[in-house]
Formats: structure tokens, C-alpha cells, sequence
């Protein structure tokens, strides 16, 4: 895949956001 492909890019930002979620989640109090 290519940067231009627009799905590859929603995977990209899918993944970014996941990854920010999932540190904020897990360095979240419980």
C-alpha cells in the first residue's frame, strides 16, 4: 500500500488513536 491510498491512511490514524487510547486507559487510575 501507498500513503495515498485512503484506506491505509485510516488504518494508520486507526492505529494512532488506538494506541493513544489504550496508554491513556491503561495509565488511567482505576
Amino acid at each position: 500500500m501507498t500513503e495515498d491510498n485512503p484506506k491505509f491512511e485510516f488504518m494508520k490514524h486507526a492505529q494512532e488513536c488506538g494506541a493513544i487510547f489504550w496508554c491513556l486507559h491503561k495509565s488511567a487510575p482505576t
